[in-house]
C-alpha cells in the first residue's frame, strides 16, 4: 500500500470534526498564502509609492532651493537696481546742485558791482622849480556794475618815489615810508644850510605829513553809474625837491591805493587796486600808471 493510499483511508477513518478542522486550517492556511501574496504586492505597491514620493519630495526640494536662488538673485538684483537709482539720483542732483550753483554764479557774475577810479582831478595842484604842492585834489569812483557796491571803502597814499625805482604799490609803501625817508632827507638839507626858523618848521610839517600820507574815507555804498568823490580837497600835502637832483634821478609823486566792497548778496569781498602819478613836467595831472591798475 503507498502513502496516498494509507492517507485514504486515514482521512476515511477521521470523524467528521477532525475533517472540518483539518478543513478549516487548509482553508486558513490558503487565506494567509493569499493574504501573504496580497500583502507583499501591497507592500511593493507602498515601496514604490514611497520611493515616487521620496523622490517628488527631492524635487520639490530642489526646486524650493532654486526658487529661493531665484528670489535671492532676484533680491539682490532689485538691490544693485536701486543702488545704481540711487547713485544715479544722487549724481543727478549733484548735477542740478553744479548747474544751479553755476547759474547763480553766473547771474551774480552778470549782475555784480565794478568798482574802479574814473579819475583823480587836482584843482589847485602847484608846481615850482623845485616843489610840488599837492592841494585840491580827490579820486573820483564810479561802479559801473549792474549792482550796489556794499562797503565800500578805499585806502591809498601818496609819495614822492624815484622813477628809477619802478612804480610802487600800496603794500610796498606800508612796508616802506618812502615819503618819510625823503623828508628826513629834505629836512637835513635845509638844517645843513642855516635855515630860518620858517623853513625848519615847515621841512618839520612836512615831515609830519609825509610819514602819514595815507587817507582812509569811511565805508560807504555806491549805487551803479554814480561816481563818487573822495573828500579830499582839504588835504595838501607839499613835496620839495631839487631840481638839479630830479634831472639826474627823475621823481614822480605816485598815488595808491586800494578799494574794497562787496555785492548785495555778499559772497565774497572784491578787491580794487589803483595807481596814477605825476611828474613836475606834467603839470600836475594824475596819469595811470603802466602797472597796478587790477580789479577781481
Amino acid at each position: 500500500m503507498n502513502q496516498w493510499q494509507r492517507l485514504k483511508q486515514s482521512w476515511r477513518m477521521t470523524n467528521n470534526w477532525n475533517k472540518l478542522l483539518v478543513l478549516l486550517t487548509a482553508v486558513i492556511a490558503i487565506s494567509n498564502g493569499c493574504y501573504s501574496c496580497y500583502a507583499r504586492k501591497q507592500f511593493i505597491i507602498m515601496d514604490g509609492t514611497l520611493k515616487e514620493m521620496k523622490r517628488s519630495g527631492q524635487q520639490s526640494t530642489e526646486q524650493v532651493w532654486r526658487a529661493i536662488d531665484n528670489i535671492n538673485w532676484m533680491a539682490r538684483s532689485m538691490d544693485l537696481s536701486q543702488k545704481g537709482a540711487q547713485i544715479a539720483m544722487q549724481h543727478s542732483d549733484q548735477t542740478a546742485q553744479q548747474s544751479l550753483d553755476a547759474s547763480i554764479a553766473e547771474a551774480h557774475e552778470d549782475r555784480r558791482p565794478w568798482v574802479g577810479i574814473k579819475g583823480v582831478p587836482c584843482d589847485d595842484c602847484k608846481w615850482g622849480d623845485k616843489s610840488a604842492v599837492i592841494h585840491g585834489f580827490y579820486v573820483v569812483l564810479e561802479n559801473t556794475g549792474k549792482s550796489p557796491a556794499l562797503s565800500t571803502t578805499i585806502l591809498m597814499k601818496i609819495v614822492m618815489h624815484k622813477i628809477i625805482d619802478g612804480i610802487p604799490t600800496y603794500e610796498s609803501i606800508k612796508a616802506e615810508p618812502v615819503g618819510y625817508t625823503q623828508a628826513i632827507t629834505a629836512l637835513d638839507k635845509i638844517i645843513a644850510h642855516g635855515p630860518s626858523d620858517r623853513e625848519l618848521q615847515h621841512a618839520k610839517e612836512s615831515l609830519v605829513k609825509q610819514q602819514f600820507l595815507e587817507h582812509t574815507p569811511p565805508p560807504i555804498a555806491l549805487p551803479p553809474n554814480s561816481p563818487w568823490e573822495t573828500d579830499t580837497r582839504n588835504v595838501m600835502y607839499d613835496f620839495s625837491v631839487d631840481i638839479k637832483d630830479d634831472m639826474s634821478e627823475p621823481k614822480a609823486i605816485y598815488l595808491v591805493g586800494k578799494i574794497s566792497y562787496k555785492s548785495p548778496w555778499k559772497d565774497k569781498t572784491h578787491l580794487t587796486t589803483f595807481c596814477v602819478y605825476t611828474t613836475f613836467f606834467t603839470s600836475g595831472k594824475f596819469e595811470f600808471c603802466p602797472t597796478g591798475n587790477d580789479m577781481n
